[in-house]
């Protein structure tokens, strides 16, 4: 860890600096110390300023010493050469150091102050209208105005970082906002949480009851319930939860309630003796997927059933396979259906039937779009179907600029996607919010083709669309239970089955693809892995590549046999430090030039670039990467994703990078890897579960190590039991089809 300090320092000169996110290095000078390099979000700072900085020492492996700033306030200057150097450096818009000079001739230490209360002065002077005056002023308030922001919100712990956000949101009326009602920000900027603001407003003098805290503090529960997978909270659960975070009366959070309900701040649902309370994207999305999936399924499909069998037979001829029955059936329902549902786990031809419907869509002049909801998934789809895949989020267009949760598309109900078939692999991941922005697009008359495994692990957001549609049993659904012949050598395809039925699975010896090594400590485990990832591993798959090809998935975040605890160790022995090589503290681990990483948030506005010149924007959960470079001096990390997409990732975005040598099971869903090697110990009861281990187990592609103890192994293969997610997608769909619905 760095040192702690507190400096009052001059900016001497602006090194570099990013407009977009208010990350600068600067060269700064303190009486006692003399010059060094100061870095962070210090937004609108210029040479001359002088500013009251608090942050850390910190030693860089190239450029030494560095004094990284978290919280800075500008000392107002009063001095004549103080203020001749900050206007002369064209801090302020219209003031060169020629027109600084005239100024200071004229106003002296007085400067500052005739620009900010009487800017009509400055008039004048030669070579300055009414009008530049007027400008002058404007521009200067201006940067005030941000640097009062900063100051107040670092008052009450909110970092410039946070700080500068908040100004590019609300303007230079922030701090009137923020004092007239500081939960706003749970709201409105992204990254600020209830707790944050709650501390904040308690400091300004809010009243633990007040009607705006109590709202807040119902909207955050609902958050929490959403980032649990719940669309809503039954509403005595709700108003009991909410009373006993906010510390208030249940009755306040009733009276709240009747607020929120008025002001369109929540939906009211009632289904029967239940009273369901919420979010409106949650109530409108839900509505929404009903009314759109009800409308495609009902649009007139004109087939000549003879003509199509005789094409699904050439199909069949060109591919040179006989198919099931079950697939041919698929085949023929992509044609004759609006919606259709394929489901079933690994080995049972759900890719050869993807193949063979876009076969037969071509054949039919049909304009097809495929989608997948993370960029892996999507980069699968396109190598198995050999046709561009997409992820949903690009293909419905993300608009620039749009933060997670808040979506803004190009493509919607106003302009529609032009594809005739739309087919959406890895349905299980898709949550609800999302499938509502993709059927918004669907144009009437279009065909969507729900290809998933509704038995692996549900959605990170909100809601289990693909269980919720089946369960309606309103849509065409092929449910594929057959493994075949090629699929049957495979142990990881029969224990994955086996596994899903619950069974224990088989290991039959060394020519296997499916082992499990009982090692009972963690700490033994873990040497296991270790040893397994960096030497024996690469060696049994004939020289693969221990970080490109082999993959550690793990329950668990935290612990010996964690995601944190492995990937050090796994950097340690793969990545060690080295003098060739920069590295980077930042967060819960140390970057380094050369690891393996993983962007764990959707980013939606970074750009990135191919050797060849193409160009395109848009970074996802789960993406995977190498960190190319560390450029310390310019402030971003330069990671290779794909191993083609070239990012320039600004310091503070570093947040959403994580070490990638191991990771959470849930986030390896729509990945596949060539080899998976599985850490299993005591757990949560939450984790143990059958879809879980199934999950994991379908990553693989070529092999499955198991490392751990075998009653674990034995628990979770029993336990069916998954956390219930609250969702009324299914009686919403339901309704849809009875007509019961309104129609979107």
């Amino acid at each position: 860890m760095g040192v702690k300090d507190c400096l009052e320092c001059r900016i001497e000169y602006v090194i570099w600096s990013n407009e977009a996110n208010g990350y600068a290095v600067c060269e700064m000078s303190n009486d006692d110390i003399g010059d060094f390099i100061g870095v962070g979000i210090l937004p609108f700072i210029n040479a001359g300023d002088k500013i009251r900085a608090e942050g850390t020492w910190e030693t860089h492996i190239e450029y030494g010493e560095q004094f990284k700033i978290d919280f800075y306030e500008k000392i107002r200057l009063e001095n004549e050469e103080d203020i001749f150097l900050y206007l002369s450096s064209g801090a302020v818009r219209g003031i060169g150091e020629s027109t600084a000079k005239k100024i200071i001739d004229v106003f002296g230490g007085e400067s500052l102050n005739v620009m900010r209360d009487e800017p009509l002065k400055l008039a004048e002077i030669k070579g300055i209208s009414e009008k530049k005056a007027i400008e002058i002023h404007d521009d200067f308030m201006r940067q005030q105005g941000v640097s009062d922001i900063v100051i107040f919100l670092n008052r009450y712990g909110i970092n410039s970082s946070a700080a500068y956000k908040i100004y590019k949101e609300y303007g230079e009326n922030a701090v009137e906002k923020i004092k007239g009602n500081p939960y706003s920000l749970c709201y409105d900027i992204d990254g600020i949480g209830f707790k944050t603001v709650d501390k904040m407003a308690e400091k300004i003098g809010v009243f633990k009851n007040s009607k705006e805290r109590i709202c807040a503090g119902i909207s955050y529960v609902l958050s929490l319930a959403a980032g649990n997978g719940h669309t809503y909270m039954e509403k005595e659960t709700l108003a009991e939860e909410t009373a006993r975070f906010l510390e208030v009366e249940t009755e306040a959070v009733y009276d709240a309630f009747l607020k929120m309900t008025v002001e369109s701040d929540i939906r009211i649902d009632k289904q029967g003796d239940e009273t369901r309370v919420y979010l409106p994207p949650y109530y409108i999305a839900e509505r929404g997927v009903a009314s759109y999936i009800s409308h495609l399924s009902r649009q007139p499909v004109r087939v000549n059933k003879k003509q199509l069998k005789e094409e699904i037979d050439e199909i069949e001829a060109d591919m040179g396979i006989t198919f099931a029955e079950k697939q041919r059936e698929a085949i023929e329902g992509a044609v004759i259906n609006g919606v259709m549902i394929i489901t079933g786990g690994p080995g049972t031809g759900k890719t050869t039937i993807i193949r063979a419907i876009i076969a037969l869509m071509k054949r039919k002049k049909m304009k097809i779009a495929l989608a997948a909801p993370t960029g892996r998934a999507a980069k699968r789809m396109t190598q198995m179907c050999n046709m561009d895949a997409k992820t949903i989020h690009r293909l419905l267009e993300i608009e620039a600029g749009t933060a997670e949760g808040k979506w803004v598309f190009s493509r919607n109900d106003s302009n529609p996607l032009t594809a005739d078939v739309i087919i959406i692999d890895e349905m299980s991941m898709v949550d609800v919010l999302l499938m509502y922005h993709l059927l918004k697009a669907v144009k009437s008359g279009a065909r969507i083709i729900m290809v998933g495994d509704a038995d692996q692990l549900p959605s990170v957001g909100a809601g289990c669309v693909l269980k919720d549609l089946l369960m309606s049993e309103r849509l065409k659904t092929i449910r594929l239970d057959e493994i075949f012949r090629q699929a049957e050598k495979s142990m990881i395809v029969v224990n994955a089955h086996r596994i899903n039925s619950g069974k224990m699975p088989e290991f039959t010896g060394r020519e296997s693809d499916f082992f499990m090594l009982s090692r009972q400590g963690r700490s033994e485990g873990v040497k296991e892995i270790t040893d397994l990832c960096v030497n024996r591993l690469p060696k049994f798959l004939k020289s693969a590549d221990p970080v490109n090809d082999i993959q550690i998935l793990t329950p668990v975040k935290r612990g010996e046999a964690g995601v944190e605890a492995l990937n050090r160790v796994m950097q340690q022995e793969l990545n060690p430090p080295s003098k060739n090589k920069k590295e980077i503290a930042r967060f819960v681990y140390t970057l380094r030039e050369g690891d393996k990483v993983m962007q764990t948030k959707n980013n939606y506005d970074i750009d990135w670039e191919r050797e060849d010149g193409s160009k395109g924007g848009g970074i996802y959960n789960g993406d995977i990467g190498f960190i190319s470079k560390l450029c310390m001096q310019e402030g971003y990390a330069e990671i290779i994703f794909d191993g083609e997409k070239k990012v320039k990732y600004p310091f503070d975005l570093l947040k959403d990078i994580d070490l990638a040598y191991a990771m959470t099971v849930h986030k390896s869903q729509g990945s596949e890897f060539e080899a998976v090697v599985l850490p299993l110990y005591p757990m949560h009861e939450m984790l143990m579960t059958r879809h879980l281990l199934y999950t994991a187990v379908t990553r693989a592609k070529s092999l499955v190590v198991i490392v751990g103890r075998a009653d674990v192994l034995s628990a979770m293969v029993k336990n069916d039991s998954e956390d219930k997610r609250l969702s009324g997608l299914c009686e919403a769909v339901k309704k849809a089809f009875e007509g019961n619905e309104e129609p979107f």
